[in-house]
């Protein structure tokens, strides 16, 4: 007997349909002219077989899911971070990271910077409030950067406005503690990108907050 353990029938199922020429034709109409479908269903597939508690997720979320981000040309890969595939209980849900938020704002041609950064306590960094916005960010790149101050979120204009907001720890612990996925991970001892990914959560969070 061969020592491969034997793929789920309803794993295969689902990975033979991603695999299909239907399904890639289905994407392809949806694909920006830089990934190819083949390309996109490799990702795809590589994913689900890292986690497969997703191919125990409904078929129709699933594919909804790979549409959508095909759609919206964010990779699904973990190490891109431009979106997530995470399962709820049985259904898949699509969640843009950091990079997939930046990355569609900047696709809409109305910016020339989109950005979110952390300023450490041993960064220079001024911020003023008010009328008259300041936010200036010089981190230190030669030495122990210290502990976490704040995030922040930034965008520019092509018309020269610029815009920003702030996030302190507790800010953004108080928003962590809200997830309902990162409470089931917590009681199920399982990762979330609150707990493994805290700092880009953190980016994100400020992303979301000033879009």
């Amino acid at each position: 007997m061969s020592n491969e353990v034997a793929e789920k029938p309803k794993e295969q199922t689902i990975l033979g349909l991603i695999s299909s020429d239907q399904f890639k034709r289905q994407i392809a109409a949806a694909l920006p002219a830089h990934l190819t479908p083949d390309r996109m269903v490799r990702v795809m597939l590589t994913v689900l077989r890292k986690n497969p508690r997703l191919t125990e997720c409904t078929r129709d979320s699933l594919l909804s899911c790979l549409v959508t981000s095909a759609q919206l040309g964010l990779s699904v890969d973990p190490f891109m971070g431009e979106c997530y595939l995470i399962p709820f209980k049985n259904e898949c849900t699509l969640i843009p990271g950091f990079r997939g938020l930046r990355k569609l704002a900047m696709n809409t041609g109305e910016l020339a910077i989109f950005t979110a950064e952390i300023v450490y306590k041993n960064d220079e960094h001024t911020v003023e409030l008010g009328s008259e916005m300041v936010l200036k960010h010089k981190p230190n790149l030669t030495g122990d950067r210290g502990d976490f101050l704040f995030v922040y979120a930034i965008a520019k204009h092509k018309d020269g406005q610029n815009q920003f907001v702030v996030m302190s720890k507790d800010q953004l612990n108080s928003i962590r503690d809200k997830s309902q996925g990162y409470k089931r991970a917590i009681r199920e001892g399982k990762d979330h990108p609150w707990i493994t990914d805290w700092e880009e959560m953190a980016k994100k969070t400020a992303i979301r907050r000033l879009s």
